[in-house]
């Protein structure tokens, strides 16, 4: 064997080698890889990862609204079950809860298995779900990807505020005139004398007293005795006796000519 042959077998040797232990390292890191995204979860039947974690709002939902991720498993074709879904879900910034979500949490899109609906639970949100370490659980045939098809988001309640009619009312003021009233002069009639004048064709005066029997002198009017026709009565008698004067004077002076 000569000096050259032998280098040859010893170089593809060492290549071989090589190749060998380069391709473990490559599947041992590819393990390790693989565990630090999925967990290690309790199932009996193959898993396969979620391909994507977010997706666009979408009008096919259950019904009765709230708020649902619908996974589906691709090919769509009703040979392949999803049985159980384990998310990994953001709690904050840099933390992470894993859920296991099976059975009756598993909503069937009218009566497929192989695209299902989860409700959001309580304390999330629609973006709280994470890709890595999120996978499915599957019977039936080897799918090609699990996808986060589309969500649904709850609707918010509609408030009907009623409100009471507004009445307006115009209330006119109404401007009263303050009347002015005219004062009534009242001119008192004036005061009938209370003698007869001094000399009427040679009669002798008669003064009427001021006061008559039983009258009253009431606010400088003539006296009052109970009746208003007491001062007509006066005023007769003085008449009545101013004419026996006259016709006692006519009598003297007829004697008085005869006589002469």
């Amino acid at each position: 064997m000569s000096l050259l042959h032998s280098l040859r077998r010893a170089t593809l040797a060492i290549a071989a080698t090589g190749l060998l232990a380069g391709g473990a390292l490559a599947v041992a890191g590819a393990s390790a890889a693989s565990a630090q995204e999925a967990p290690n979860h309790p199932s009996s039947l193959p898993l396969i990862a979620l391909n994507n974690d977010t997706a666009e709002v979408g009008t096919d939902c259950p019904a009765g609204g709230g708020t649902y991720w619908h996974f589906v498993l691709a090919p769509n074709d009703g040979k392949s079950t999803i049985t159980t879904v384990f998310l990994r879900l953001a709690t904050g910034p840099d933390t992470t809860e894993d859920l296991t979500f099976t059975g009756t949490d598993l909503i069937p899109n009218q009566g497929q298995v192989d695209n299902i609906f989860i409700a959001v639970p309580a304390g999330h949100e629609l973006t709280d779900l994470v890709k890595i370490g999120s996978q499915a659980a599957y019977s039936g045939n080897v799918p090609n990807q699990f996808n986060l098809s589309h969500v649904c988001v709850a609707a918010e309640p509609t408030t009907t505020t009623t409100e009471a009619p507004t009445t307006s009312t115009t209330v006119t003021p109404t401007t009263v005139t303050p009347t002015t009233a005219t004062p009534t002069t009242v001119t008192p009639p004036p005061a009938g004398p209370t003698t007869i004048p001094a000399e009427v064709a040679g009669v002798t005066t008669i003064a009427i007293a001021p006061e008559v029997l039983g009258a009253t002198q009431v606010n400088g009017e003539l006296p009052y005795t109970g009746s208003n026709t007491t001062g007509v009565a006066v005023v007769g008698v003085a008449v009545a006796a101013a004419g026996a004067g006259l016709v006692a004077l006519a009598r003297s002076r007829a004697r008085q000519a005869s006589g002469s």
